[in-house]
């Protein structure tokens, strides 16, 4: 039976952190509606009761500045939807179950200076989290957008509400309320044009009345494109939370790949948090 609780945590890392490539190709210059969707799922009888199911939605609206010539491929607004999901079942019962839906605007005041407001619900069952909501919103600044890299910095309060599935008795709250900064970075560069494109975003965020509470998110991808409508993909994740629940561990690392069939035009959403 351990082999068969190892492949699962195999399957887990591999198909979610493949759904997390994807939100971290370049963002594309173009305005109007991007839409983007992916789905999986097998199922098998016999010695072992299997049911695996995934999906992944990302839905973009942009807008670009028109008030001068060189201003046509920068950004004035956006509004994204992201949403994915994971549900794995062994002989009846859920042994993961990871949703998240993140709705994001940005106002650009200029191409270097707008904000961002956000709203998200996440749960993860291997994290004893039954739900996670946060809204906050940031000041973001664009340092550089061009043809060949991007970086882009953010910050700004979040106010995030768990609720945990712990043991009543144990030491942790089953309802927590956290006032947190965040701190976002996100970087995107192209090595080689047309052929492979490498990402990063980072999160970080401290609790404000209590610095030692921190919360570290890093996304980091490469996206080899095979044509213009499908790209080859490899990712790595890094999810760090100084006070987890027990017996939840402080870190997790995971490494994925995967292929992506894009149908309409890239939504170019970033990694939500």
């Amino acid at each position: 039976m351990s082999g068969v609780m190892g492949l699962l945590l195999a399957v887990v890392n591999a198909s979610f952190a493949q759904v997390n490539g994807e939100p971290l190709a370049a963002a594309a210059a173009q305005e109007g509606i991007g839409f983007q969707f992916t789905t999986a799922g097998s199922w098998s009888q016999g010695n072992v009761d299997f049911l695996q199911l995934s999906g992944n939605l990302a839905v973009q609206y942009r807008r670009n500045f028109r008030n001068r010539e060189d201003a046509e491929g920068e950004m004035r607004d956006r509004a994204i939807l992201s949403a994915r999901g994971l549900l794995l079942q062994l002989n009846g019962a859920p042994f993961a179950d990871q949703r998240l839906v993140h709705l994001r605007y940005t106002r650009m005041a200029n191409p270097r200076l707008g904000v961002d407001v956000v709203a998200q619900y996440e749960n993860n069952l291997l994290l004893l989290l039954e739900g996670r909501y946060t809204v906050g919103a940031a000041l973001g600044w664009q340092a550089v957008d061009n043809e060949t890299w991007g970086l882009h910095f953010g910050l700004g309060p979040l106010l995030e509400h768990e609720v945990r599935n712990v043991d009543p008795e144990g030491p942790d709250p089953r309802l927590m309320t956290n006032p947190r900064l965040v701190f976002a970075n996100r970087l995107n560069v192209v090595l080689v044009p047309n052929e492979l494109t490498l990402s990063n975003t980072l999160y970080v965020e401290p609790r404000v009345d209590d610095p030692g509470d921190i919360l570290i998110v890093d996304y980091f991808a490469l996206n080899a494109p095979i044509s213009k409508a499908l790209t080859m993909n490899g990712n790595l994740t890094v999810r760090h939370d100084s006070r987890p629940p027990v017996p939840v561990q402080n870190t997790d690392v995971t490494v994925g790949w995967g292929f992506t069939l894009r149908l309409a035009a890239r939504p170019d959403p970033h990694e939500p948090h």
